[in-house]
């Protein structure tokens, strides 16, 4: 296996692996997410990933892409408040089924976090719907602590 840094050329691998990921998130929350056909995936992609605080890196086993890491870059500036900060967030993370458990996902995390160590951000950030354990259970095997928890009250209901 080997993890590459991916580009904008690779917006339709990473609409190609997406749905392993996405698919999971709206059936649990179909009135948060949308359902992009590839080709609107694709182009959101590769929008973000022309952005200067966007990155991804992609997992290849026989030169196959099997699943990628999504991250952007955040700053916040000192105020009153508050110390300045740099942080990476993991926006997303996606491995294709018959890939999982078997070091992809640990591979592309390992990949973010060596990215972050040699910029010298020293946080890595990441959070999860609470409906999906098996993330939970994933990054915490990796290290990650619980930061905060975030709460939420949905006052219109959607109709489906």
């Amino acid at each position: 296996m080997r993890i590459e840094p991916g580009s904008p050329a690779d917006a339709g691998t990473l609409a190609r692996l997406n749905p392993f990921v996405h698919d999971l998130h709206l059936e649990h929350a179909p009135h948060v997410f949308g359902s992009p056909t590839r080709e609107e995936a694709a182009a959101a992609f590769e929008a973000l990933l022309r952005r200067d605080n966007y990155r991804a890196f992609l997992a290849y086993v026989d030169d196959r892409a099997v699943g990628y890491v999504l991250v952007t870059l955040g700053e916040r500036p000192a105020s009153a408040f508050n110390r300045p900060r740099r942080w990476l967030y993991i926006d997303q993370i996606s491995v294709e089924p018959d890939a999982r458990r078997r070091g992809v996902g640990r591979a592309l995390v390992t990949a973010v976090l060596r990215y972050a160590d040699d910029a010298g951000i020293d946080d890595v950030e990441v959070d999860t719907w609470a409906f999906n354990d098996r993330a939970q259970a994933f990054f915490a095997s990796l290290g990650f602590r619980t930061k905060t928890r975030r709460s939420w009250i949905t006052l219109r209901p959607q109709e489906d």
